[in-house]
């Protein structure tokens, strides 16, 4: 399970909370996604493991998502969203950056 938060101007202004599963017959990550735009997933992300990267690819009615978790330490990770709208071959940069693990004592909301 993950809960992600991005803040702007110091408000909450997108949330999700992801849970990671594993398909063991077709041996695919997956990722179910609830997020606070309110869009609900009709099946989940599906992908496997690259070396120390997990790409994960989703697609629905408005388009394709695909995210990549890497991993380089036990700490910290990296991830990348792009989207691609349907009808569209270009992908587009959504979300990047480093996170790093911090416990509930170090978060103003715990």
């Amino acid at each position: 399970v993950q809960r992600y938060r991005q803040r702007r101007d110091g408000t909450i202004s997108f949330g999700s909370h992801n849970v990671f599963g594993f398909d063991q017959p077709n041996g695919l990550a997956t990722m179910h996604q609830f997020d606070s735009m309110g869009f609900v997933p009709m099946s989940p992300a599906i992908g496997m493991w690259n070396g120390n990267e997990l790409v994960l690819e989703r697609s629905s009615p408005r388009g394709a998502a695909s995210v990549t978790y890497g991993f380089d330490g036990a700490d910290t990770y990296r991830m990348k969203l792009q989207f691609k709208p349907a009808g569209s071959n270009a992908w587009q940069d959504m979300v990047s950056g480093l996170y790093r693990r911090v416990s509930p004592s170090e978060t103003k909301e715990g």
